[in-house]
């Protein structure tokens, strides 16, 4: 497992994870009721502070897409609010 640096509005995780798409979907589930997240998700290796990377090291994902793939794994069906 690698350790990454997930960014998305008011979230901020690390997480250790496989794969990027995985490090995303462990920090979606920290998300607590009034947090606001961005359209784009970043994940990375090298901290928080992205504007210090170098072009290419960090990986972007769709919020959209990270919530449907949470979805997909059958979590937050139970749960009226998750959409």
């Amino acid at each position: 497992m690698q350790k990454y640096y997930v960014r998305s509005g008011h979230l901020q995780a690390m997480v250790l994870a496989v794969t990027p798409e995985q490090a995303a979907m462990k920090a979606f589930r920290m998300i607590k009721e009034g947090m606001c997240l961005s359209p784009v998700v970043c994940v990375s290796q090298r901290g928080f502070n992205f504007f210090d990377h170098e072009y290419g090291e960090d990986i972007f994902f769709d919020t959209r897409g990270v919530i449907n793939l949470l979805a997909l794994a059958g979590e937050g069906q139970d749960d009226p609010n998750f959409s």
